[in-house]
């Protein structure tokens, strides 16, 4: 299977989700698929690469808002070439982590478009709180 997975952060950026997206595509990997992780450049990387382990990775150009917690994707070219190339991929399956992100989103319409199942993991029981009760109350409602 060709397998993508959307996370808006991922390695070398350190935390829950990006562990887990990480472990999951080497898992992926080691049982014969093919994985696609579609991430934001958080961390100001390259914007597409390929993992030792043979993950394909693409990081969308992005605005850190809440210190990288929470980034949202620029319209820029090479957010373009990354969507239409996500376009003409014979995915077979999309996995979201966290519903709570415009990448979150992205994913599932990309999935909606490619008539192709999607599954959403949730990693949390509430919002993202970021200390801040004007903001977390934003979060909330969001």
């Amino acid at each position: 299977m060709n397998i993508c997975i959307f996370a808006a952060n991922y390695l070398p950026n350190v935390g829950g989700i990006e562990r887990y997206t990480y472990y999951l595509s080497k898992e992926l990997i080691k049982m014969g698929n093919t994985v696609t992780v579609v991430t934001n450049n958080v961390v100001l990387g390259e914007s597409e690469e390929v993992s030792p382990e043979g993950i394909k990775i693409k990081r969308f150009p992005c605005f850190n808002f809440l210190g990288g917690r929470y980034p949202v994707k620029k319209n820029s070219p090479v957010t373009k070439k990354i969507y239409n190339d996500l376009l003409k991929e014979d995915f077979d399956f999309i996995i979201i982590n966290a519903r709570f992100y415009f990448h979150s989103i992205l994913g599932a319409r990309l999935a909606k478009k490619k008539n192709i199942p999607c599954l959403t993991i949730e990693h949390g029981s509430t919002h993202l709180s970021v200390n801040n009760k004007f903001f977390d109350f934003l979060g909330g409602i969001w």
